[in-house]
């Protein structure tokens, strides 16, 4: 019996989109031959795999398991939740490898189910200013633009770009209007004491 790997892999051109395959190689070469190999505009990003037995046979059944989901059946792409294909690969393997890029995928999945489940524009501010503070990044309202305070500039998520410019009106209503270091507890009692 041969041994190979189930993978999943994603690219940010398109969302939603999700290439499932098999290798009996490294799955971050399978995954930097794919890049090289088509005509998307963005590289795909490796986000989880798992070893099999008998991959040929264990990629045939989880792309009869998400036929619906096939956008052509003569290619190995699907549409759907990168979590949804994590599970199913997962009931094939004893240990699956989740990468950085699948944390990512799988991170803005949950902040989308997030936002649907609120039920009002504040609510889904607070969500969305929850998960940037995990990258780091404070926001505010400053007139009329959405400000930012970054760890590094070069490392703003495209999700938080995007998101931002799209709700815009939305995030200027209900952003605090402060810049959150000025209103941090610690400036806060420095002020105070520098008026001894």
């Amino acid at each position: 019996m041969n041994y190979g790997f189930i993978y999943c892999l994603g690219n940010q051109a398109m969302p939603g989109i999700y290439k499932i395959g098999m290798t009996e190689r490294a799955p971050t070469q399978r995954c930097i031959e794919i890049s090289n190999a088509t005509a998307a505009p963005l590289p795909f990003e490796l986000l989880f795999y798992g070893e099999v037995e008998d991959p040929r046979e264990v990629e045939r059944k989880i792309h009869e398991q998400f036929d619906l989901e096939r956008l052509s059946c003569s290619r190995e792409f699907f549409r759907g939740r990168a979590l949804t294909y994590k599970l199913a690969i997962e009931e094939w393997c004893n240990s699956i490898a989740v990468t950085s890029d699948g944390d990512y995928y799988l991170s803005v999945e949950d902040l989308l189910d997030q936002l649907e489940a609120c039920v009002d524009d504040e609510g889904r501010v607070e969500v969305f200013m929850r998960y940037a503070s995990l990258d780091g990044i404070r926001m505010w309202a400053e007139g009329g633009s959405v400000r930012f305070s970054v760890p590094n500039l070069d490392m703003i998520p495209r999700w938080i770009l995007a998101a931002s410019s799209i709700c815009k009106g939305v995030l200027l209503q209900h952003l605090p209007t402060e810049h959150p270091i000025k209103s941090s507890r610690a400036l806060s009692l420095i002020a105070a004491e520098d008026s001894w």
